[in-house]
């Protein structure tokens, strides 16, 4: 399972590298009530740049589990990935063994993801009204670099 959101299959895991010796960020700790806050991301969206374009649901399972659908085309109708975001001992994380983030932000329009392993990409999600939000990306490099790409996305199919 390589989810973690089509951002993390498109834009997540492209980013993916090691870094075996970063201890990581700290991870936040959340309540349940900051854990639903998340509840703005339920639904089915449409990410795109000037050259991509995927399709995404997300579903609160419970109040700990968020479960994320990519989807090959705009139908929606069987999913090609899944994965989840989760909150355990007030800790949230999503990823895969080879590449995981875990939450180190969140407000109630945004949460900010940081590696803890196997990745030197953070990503931040803003809302941006009921039907849209933007996954920005920053990547970093071995030299201090950094670059930044921006997807947005829009609720699917629109209201």
């Amino acid at each position: 399972m390589r989810f973690c959101g089509r951002l993390a299959g498109a834009l997540l895991l492209a980013a993916a590298g090691c870094r075996q010796d970063d201890p990581g960020p700290a991870a936040l700790r959340l309540t349940t009530e900051q854990f639903r806050s998340l509840a703005w991301l339920e639904g089915g969206w449409r990410g795109r740049d000037s050259a991509l374009v995927f399709y995404e649901r997300y579903r609160l399972l419970d109040d700990s589990t968020l479960r994320g659908y990519s989807y090959a085309d705009s139908a929606m109708a069987a999913p090609t990935d899944s994965g989840l975001i989760e909150m355990r001992g007030g800790r949230v994380e999503t990823g895969t063994d080879q590449a995981r983030w875990v939450v180190t932000a969140i407000s109630g329009d945004s949460v900010r993801f940081d590696p803890v392993h196997g990745a030197t990409n953070s990503f931040t999600w803003r809302r941006d009204g009921p039907d849209a939000w933007n996954a920005v990306l920053v990547f970093r490099d071995s030299a201090g670099g950094t670059r930044v790409k921006s997807y947005r996305m829009e609720r699917w199919p629109p209201r």
